[in-house]
């Protein structure tokens, strides 16, 4: 499938509603930590999106489309995402710890903006360890 198709995925427990795929870009340029570009000769964004793509390997998540992109220009906020979907309002995220932990807390929320009408997910849904991540909210 290239990048320009548009699939889409049953939403919530009636799968005759679908929504269109979420889009997850991954900064693979990003510091590992605001005072260290590299850790082990490769950038937060390269092991981050490394946690990425093993969770989804491990748990897939129905319509999740992971790109890795180089360069959000989010550069003072190190582990940069952005989530997007056709309709729906995107989100730029980050200050993310390049680990697991991170990719988790990542994904638990991306299912949830998956599973919404238009993007907003309600705070109270968030996944504690995603807040105060936000940079951004781009519009549908």
């Amino acid at each position: 499938m290239d990048d320009s198709t548009q699939l889409e995925v049953p939403t919530g427990d009636d799968p005759s509603i679908v929504a269109p795929a979420v889009e997850l870009f991954v900064c693979d340029t990003c510091r590992y930590r605001p005072d260290l570009r590299e850790h082990e000769g490769r950038s937060g964004g390269v092991h981050f999106a490394e946690h990425i793509e093993r969770r989804l390997h491990e748990a897939p998540i129905e319509g999740v489309q992971l790109h890795r992109v180089s360069c959000l220009m989010a550069c003072s906020r190190h582990c940069t995402v952005h989530v997007r979907s056709a309709g729906k309002l995107g989100y730029v995220i980050g200050d993310f710890t390049p680990d697991e932990a991170s990719a988790t807390t990542l994904l638990d929320y991306v299912d949830l903006y998956r599973r919404s009408d238009t993007g907003v997910v309600a705070y109270r849904s968030w996944p504690t360890a995603i807040k105060g991540h936000f940079i951004a909210r781009t519009p549908p």
